[in-house]
């Protein structure tokens, strides 16, 4: 059944049309039966622009893990391109294969935040990224995100902030109303968080815009 479930989404173009339109209900549920009708159908072509093709169509399916996703490209991508370098390959992998088909987390986290260089380690990156988002302890975690996020965030504003992601207190202060700040709880939500890291990426790149536009004035 395992080996049917994987199978089936993968049938596309005129298998698809075969399969689902012509073969009884009966030759679904069953895995050998599908297998030798596809065959006597359509036999076994497998070269290498149909390798391509499917690279180029390969999405990452509901449940299916990253790393099993990955596993996947990277064998499409051999059997694709055979004489391609170790640099290029890494290349196609993560940006025209992992970055935008793999569903499990946002493509921008991981270009703001990391910057992984081969395929196992974007895997990694988005291992990491999804059991955070579980949150077995959420207090505790939240407030680490926090802290951490709102470190980064006053980083690309110019704001120097401590250790714990709380900004430097500044001389002449109100005491009161940073004391009362220290006092909140620390919470947050997934959605809250993904709001954070937009407004990181629109800083940094608001940033990048104004070295571009901005020149000096002549001494």
């Amino acid at each position: 059944m395992k080996k049917l479930r994987e199978l089936i989404p993968r049938l596309q173009g005129e298998a698809g049309d075969f399969v689902f339109d012509q073969l009884p209900n009966k030759t679904l549920d069953k895995y050998t039966k599908l297998i030798k009708e596809l065959r006597n159908r359509f036999g076994v072509i497998e070269s290498s622009r149909t390798y391509k093709l499917q690279f180029s169509r390969r999405r990452q399916f509901s449940g299916e893990t990253p790393e099993k996703f990955a596993s996947e490209l990277k064998r499409l991508f051999d059997k694709a391109y055979k004489n391609r370098d170790f640099k290029t390959r890494q290349e196609d992998l993560l940006q025209k294969g992992f970055f935008w088909a793999c569903k499990t987390t946002k493509p921008v986290f991981i270009e703001l935040n990391k910057d992984p260089q081969t395929i196992e380690e974007a895997v990694h990156e988005v291992i990491t990224y999804s059991e955070t988002m579980k949150n077995p302890n959420p207090d505790e975690n939240n407030k680490k995100t926090v802290r951490q996020v709102k470190k980064n965030f006053g980083q690309l504003n110019g704001k120097k902030t401590t250790d714990d992601g709380k900004p430097n207190p500044i001389p002449n202060s109100n005491n009161t109303e940073v004391t009362e700040q220290k006092s909140k709880s620390l919470t947050i939500k997934e959605d809250e968080l993904k709001s954070l890291f937009d407004k990181m990426f629109e800083c940094k790149q608001s940033e990048i815009q104004n070295k571009q536009i901005t020149k000096p004035n002549p001494s």
